[in-house]
């Protein structure tokens, strides 16, 4: 395959413009302004129609930005001259995909996978959107396989040593993923990110003990260096929050679930007709109205505009879906004394939450069953506590509910942990001590690896 320029190297005539105009078009990413990149990525695509890192950076944008159409007719020219190129073959199934187009993004990421073996990332895109169980699991193991193969070179990178990690626990072998993550941590080549990856492992197989050791660990190993130049604080957009909320809404009634909002969706329905902006997903619960329901990773896995969580398996109570970049929990709803418990998984100790069993109306706008006003108010008072109608910042569910019901003290502290860590390297150190202050073992701040980054926000890099 001939290997395609560089953006910064031109074997070609000078092309008037198109250097600076590329590159404005990177720093205008990096400054978080996606739609004066498109504009200037279509001046540079112009210019140079049949430079390749243009056109793939062009395509991503165009997705990023819901145009998958205008994607596919970016990135075509590329496969045309080099149709095993990974990036430009990957960046096209997903924009044929996210066109409505999932037969042919399949046969795209088959061929990758089939045309360049060390292709990982073509296996996981096939895991994510086939309406296939068999080749689901098929692919999530020829993908680990193909990432063992890459770590039991003589220096394996890092980014695939942490995406092994990632596809054991996708394979539901959280001790192999803990043993690995162990036997390669120096490989790492960074304790943060080695910690990481072991609290992970432990936590996916319910230890959540040594969990929290790793997750404090790898917080508190935190230095200037791991902060990035722009810090991500994913927000939820309205119009395409609400889509994908009535799409799934309407796809589990299909099936026999009333789907109900639950923590911060509920709280922002209640307080304003919509979710949270705030939030980075959104909380929806599932009642079976029949119990010969299907399972809702089958029937989400065959949906044509759903992603379904590489670790979901029939019968979990908490299942993650993407709708065109919007996050969704979906959690099972089991009634129990007259009681809803609904968790993260079915590890003892885990997260999960109780509250009093409430009487679902009719459906709202968006597919949501309505709580009559009275039980709405008190299911926000179990889960956020009296002063739930008081905006607060800073409190997470998961950490602080009131609701939360025979969770262990180290599932709590590892999410403390997690949620500050998160917070700090989006540049938010008031929201990630306040987390910590929760937090119901102790994390020694003062032996942290850059304690600056902790007492003296000013001198912290890109604080």
């Amino acid at each position: 395959m001939p290997k395609p320029p560089s953006p910064d190297r031109s074997n070609e005539a000078p092309h008037t413009g198109w250097k600076e105009t590329y590159w404005r078009s990177v720093a205008y990413l990096r400054q978080g302004k996606d739609e004066a990149a498109l504009a200037c990525l279509e001046t540079a695509a112009s210019l140079r129609p049949d430079h390749v890192s243009t056109r793939i950076l062009l395509g991503r944008v165009q997705v990023g930005l819901g145009q998958p159409a205008q994607a596919c007719q970016t990135l075509e020219p590329v496969l045309a001259q080099y149709p095993d190129h990974e990036s430009a073959s990957l960046g096209y199934g997903l924009a044929l995909f996210l066109a409505g187009r999932r037969g042919h993004a399949l046969e795209c990421f088959r061929r990758l996978a089939e045309s360049v073996p060390d292709s990982w990332r073509a296996w996981n895109s096939i895991a994510d959107i086939t309406p296939s169980e068999p080749e689901r699991l098929l692919a999530l193991q020829a993908g680990l396989r193909v990432l063992l193969d890459l770590c039991d070179r003589s220096a394996p990178e890092p980014r695939h040593l942490i995406a092994c990690v990632d596809a054991y626990l996708n394979c539901r072998d959280a001790q192999s993923a803990r043993r690995f993550a162990l036997r390669h941590r120096a490989a790492f080549q960074d304790p943060c990110r080695a910690q990481d990856a072991i609290a992970r492992a432990c936590y996916f197989s319910g230890e959540f003990e040594p969990a929290c050791a790793h997750k404090i660990n790898s917080l508190l190993a935190l230095t200037k260096r791991h902060m990035p130049a722009r810090p991500s604080r994913p927000r939820l957009a309205a119009r395409s929050t609400l889509a994908a909320v009535r799409q799934v809404s309407h796809l589990m009634r299909s099936h026999g679930y009333i789907p109900v909002a639950l923590a911060g969706t509920q709280l922002g329905l209640s307080r304003s007709g919509a979710p949270l902006p705030e939030d980075r997903d959104v909380d929806i619960g599932l009642l079976a109205a029949d119990p010969c329901c299907a399972d809702p990773v089958d029937i989400v896995r065959t949906h044509p505009g759903l992603v379904l969580n590489r670790h979901a398996r029939t019968g979990d109570r908490y299942l993650p879906v993407s709708h065109k970049g919007v996050s969704l929990d979906l959690f099972h709803l089991t009634l129990e004394d007259d009681h809803y418990l609904y968790g993260f998984s079915h590890h003892a100790g885990d997260i999960q939450w109780r509250v009093a069993r409430f009487a679902p109306g009719p459906p709202d706008e968006f597919g949501l069953a309505r709580l009559p006003p009275a039980q709405a108010a008190r299911y926000l008072a179990e889960v956020y506590g009296p002063s739930w109608t008081i905006p607060d910042p800073v409190f997470a569910s998961a950490i602080a509910s009131p609701a939360l019901y025979q969770v262990s003290p180290h599932a709590r502290a590892y999410y403390c942990a997690h949620r500050a860590r998160q917070c700090l390297l989006q540049q938010d150190q008031a929201k990630a001590l306040a987390l910590l202050a929760h937090a119901p073992v102790a994390i020694p701040l003062e032996t942290a690896a850059d304690p600056d980054l902790w007492t003296h926000p000013s001198a912290a890099g890109t604080f």
